[in-house]
Order: C-alpha cells, then structure tokens, then sequence
C-alpha cells in the first residue's frame, strides 16, 4: 500500500512550533538553534530546562505575559523565544516590555544583584520590522553609541526577520534554522534536509506531529483563528472605517480568541465548567488569550488549565 501524503504543517505556527522546540522529547533540536544564535561554548547548552512560560505579575495591572519557550542554560542564564506570525500595533514597545519582564523575573527573593543571571530575548518574526536595514538579524545590547561602552552581562534581544532571509544560504546554522521556519511546501523542506542532516531529523519530527490527527486538528484552529481576524481586518478596511476601526477590531480578535479556546477546551474534555467560562470571557489582553489558548491544546487536565488562567 502507498504511503499516504502528509502536508507539513507550518511550523511558525505558534502551536506547532512549541510542540516542535518546546517539547521536552525535543530539547535537542532547541539547543542546536540556541547554539547557532548564541556566541557562547557548547557546554552552556547542555542539559538545558524548560521552565515555566508564565511571568508572574508583581504589581496589580501588570500585564499577564505567558510566553513561547523559556529555558535555563547550564550558567543560568534564562532565554526566551518567540515565534510572531503577523504584526502587530507597538511591535518594539512589547519586545521591549517582555525583555523588561524576562530581567525583573530574575531578581527572586534574597538574591543579589550582583548574581543575577542574564536575561536573552529571541523574536522570530514572519514580517519586516526594522525597514532601515536590510539584514535579517539584530542583535541589541544596552550600551553607550558614542564611548563604546556596554553593560556587561546585559539583557540581549535577537530579532530575526524571515521575510530578509536571503534565498542563497550564507553558510551559517542559523540560515538553516530560519529557513525552515519560513518553509511551507514539501520541496522547500526535503531539499534543506537533503543538505543538512539536522534538519532532515527536524522535518521527519515535524512530518510526525502533521501526521497526527489530533495536533493538526489543534492547529489548523490555531491558523484559522489567525485567519479570521485578518479577514475581519482587510474588511473593515474596506469598508472605510477609519474612526475607531483598531478599537472594533481588537475586540474582534478578542471574541474570535476566547471562542477558539472554548472549543478547543470542549473538544478535549467536554462541556466546560461555566466558571473557567466566565474567566476567559473576562479576560481583554489578547497576548494573554492567545498564549492561553496554546494551553488549552497542550494541558494534560482541565484542572491544569484553571490553575493557569487564575495564575
């Protein structure tokens, strides 16, 4: 019998891409990106931890940041990574505001300053953000432009721009990396795998996590949920609505992403208690709904999910 044709689901799809480089099973795919970003020993990268992607809010009004992947490095050094799909408004002010989070997070109770860890950012967009240069990568440090003085062991954001990636490969892991983030058909996947044994393992796993009912199902929602609020968004631009259009439309978002979660929550466990109901529904911060939704796919209980969403 013929192998039945499986079509690789994206993996910039923020539900496939943390069961790809978040999933414990696969801590070694995630190193070898982290080496080919970082300018640091191998050793750092060994034995590397998940961690807890929820930032806890210390004062009332802190935002709720829940992100993609974060891990600790051997040192102790915390990373977070984070895949973007489609712009969206303040796109330097919340890589700003996460990389503020990531530090704040490290300076726990009776820890000295002086021992705090370093805290790195990694944001892989699917759209051009620094129009200024044409290069695919940036790397920001705090530092004096003029004496050419840096703070040591500072906060490090890496933006990485897919649409910039050159269609040649420069030679790097790094290129390897991205390009197969910015892959969507078979041939774009089988012919990086043909060059490199890495991401010919990668894509096999990939090709794994598409063959499975259950994690296509969960995120082609993830998608359509993208999908419809793009949709909803060209239309109202079409219509003229300039006056309060991004009010309309991220109330929009709002409602499509608490509906996603309901259904997914429904489809995995049955009716949904109304009290975990109402606290969706209460809840307006569309980084937090989205990130909640991730959970709503990959919690192993509905309990898991309710002690999630009152964190």
């Amino acid at each position: 019998m013929a192998k039945r044709f499986v079509k690789p689901l994206l993996p910039r799809n923020d539900f496939v891409f943390k069961r790809l480089m978040g999933g414990r099973a696969n801590l070694r795919y995630l190193a070898k990106f982290l080496q080919s970003v970082l300018d640091l020993p191998e050793e750092e990268f060994k034995d590397i931890s998940i961690i807890d992607p929820h930032l806890r809010r210390r004062f009332r009004g802190d935002k709720l940041c829940i992100l993609d992947v974060r891990v600790r490095t051997r040192s102790g050094r915390v990373i977070d990574v984070e895949i973007q799909v489609d712009p969206v408004p303040g796109m330097f002010d919340r890589i700003q505001y996460y990389g503020s989070r990531l530090v704040s997070e490290q300076v726990g109770t009776g820890r000295d300053y002086a021992n705090m860890p370093q805290a790195i950012s990694i944001f892989i967009l699917n759209f051009r953000l620094i129009e200024s240069d044409g290069r695919y990568r940036h790397c920001f440090r705090l530092h004096d432009a003029e004496a050419g003085v840096g703070f040591p062991n500072s906060l490090e954001i890496h933006i990485f721009e897919l649409k910039k990636l050159p269609k040649e490969s420069d030679g790097t892991a790094l290129w390897n990396w991205l390009k197969f983030f910015a892959s969507e058909r078979k041939p774009e996947f089988e012919a990086l795998a043909r060059k490199d044994a890495l991401m010919a393992e990668v894509y096999g796993t990939l090709l794994e996590l598409s063959a499975d009912e259950k994690t296509r199902l969960l995120a082609e929602s993830r998608e359509k949920a993208r999908r419809d609020y793009i949709a909803r968004m060209r239309g109202s631009r079409e219509e003229g609505l300039a006056k309060g259009m991004e009010k309309g439309l991220a109330k929009g978002r709002v409602e499509g992403e608490i509906e996603s979660i309901l259904r997914v929550l429904a489809a995995r466990f049955g009716p949904v208690p109304k009290n975990i109901q109402r606290n969706v529904r209460s809840c307006s911060d569309l980084d937090a709904l989205g990130s909640l939704s991730i959970h709503a796919a990959t919690c192993e209980t509905l309990s898991e999910f309710r002690e999630r969403l009152m964190a």
